[in-house]
């Protein structure tokens, strides 16, 4: 009873004041007990009743404590902290849907599968990072199937059997981020058809064009850029319009450029049929990725991404190789859990926020073909 009435009574000085009531409600069931020798059942269940009860107040204490930390957190803090608890139950869940050899398994193949010796060279963030830009510059869409196994006659399973897997298959790892991916490689896609279009209207670059009187020059690729994230973005459920509307639409937008740069360049104001359905097929020819133009800048914008994002895993690891204090004799991974607050942020997962924080703001990757404005931020958002 004496070390029960002890722990309330440090518990009351350390807990939030909505637990005091809680706290003094307990305290008076002692102080309730008859003074000389109370009954032994009574006693039992008072002892009993008060341990399940300090249990549980502590419980929700720490969930005090934590709800105070997280509101004392700034903005980097918190996502630091969210991204590190979804990392470890995205981690526990796949495990939970695959095996853990069967995961190393793929995603060794997957690696491997590369399109040139030169990829398959370099550290292993160099090899992820060509690999997954190989599969975002695929004209096959990214994908994450979930394992099938294979059900006996009897309802017993006999064994994983393995699936046709769609082509550009993703490894287990990928599971969650899989719709992201998708995204980006939509993203991407447009980015080579806007840059492809802009090839067939033959204007000024975008600081001479700026001048002119009705400014369709200038706003050519914004307007194309409207159109092909209009496409990527809408909700596939509730289309408005078909694709051969989508491609009249992108057609009389290079017609209308076109128009405006042969004025510039000659005392004419309007182009010839024949030169309308001219542009009209290569239009329609350009979009295809296996034309050349198509093929040629997607290599050059794929290239330039892969590099990027090669530099600034090398500039990462290199910033965290240099410690901010010296530990000498400290072996971190050999320290009792209980020893440290759950909330309190290793300074590695900080650096890691900081240098994602920082990949995101990437926005300087000029790449030949995309020198345009409208497609420079947008490179830089999907490098982000």
């Amino acid at each position: 009873m004496t070390h029960l009435r002890e722990i309330l009574i440090s518990l009351r000085e350390r807990c939030a004041p909505a637990r005091d009531s809680d706290i003094d409600r307990m305290l008076a069931q002692f102080n309730a007990l008859p003074p000389d020798k109370p009954p032994a059942g009574a006693l039992a269940g008072l002892v009993v009743g008060t341990v399940k009860s300090t249990m549980d107040l502590a419980e929700a204490m720490k969930d005090d404590l934590s709800q105070f930390i997280l509101g004392s957190m700034g903005e980097k803090q918190l996502r630091v902290l969210i991204v590190r608890q979804a990392r470890t139950q995205e981690r526990s869940v796949l495990l939970g849907l695959w095996r853990s050899d069967a995961i190393q398994k793929s995603w060794l193949a997957w690696l491997q599968d590369t399109r040139s010796q030169s990829d398959a060279e370099g550290s292993p963030h160099d090899k992820y990072m060509l690999r997954l830009v190989q599969a975002l510059g695929s004209t096959s869409p990214v994908s994450c199937n979930l394992p099938t196994k294979l059900i006996s006659v009897d309802g017993k399973i006999n064994s994983e059997v393995l699936v046709t897997r769609p082509p550009n298959s993703l490894p287990p790892p990928f599971f969650f981020v899989t719709p992201s991916l998708l995204y980006i490689q939509n993203y991407l896609q447009a980015l080579v058809i806007a840059a492809s279009l802009r090839s067939l209207t033959r204007l000024a670059p975008p600081s001479a064009s700026q001048s002119s009187a009705d400014g369709v020059g200038s706003d050519f690729m914004r307007r194309i850029w409207v159109l092909l994230t209009a496409e990527i973005t809408e909700d596939k459920g509730h289309r408005s319009d078909d694709d051969s509307t989508k491609l009249v639409n992108l057609a009389d937008e290079v017609i209308r450029a076109r128009t405006f740069a042969i004025r510039l360049e000659s005392s004419s104001t309007t182009i010839d049929a024949a030169e309308e359905n001219r542009l009209r097929s290569a239009v329609e020819r350009t979009l295809q990725p296996s034309d050349p133009v198509f093929l040629l800048l997607q290599k050059r914008l794929m290239g330039a991404i892969s590099n990027r994002l090669i530099q600034l895993g090398k500039s990462g690891s290199e910033a965290a190789i240099v410690p901010e204090r010296m530990q000498t004799g400290r072996d971190r991974q050999a320290e009792r859990v209980g020893k440290r607050p759950r909330l309190i942020l290793d300074l590695d997962d900080m650096r890691q926020g900081d240098r994602e924080h920082t990949a995101e703001k990437e926005k300087g990757l000029v790449v030949k073909g995309f020198e345009d404005p409208v497609l420079v931020s947008a490179v830089g958002e999907a490098l982000g």
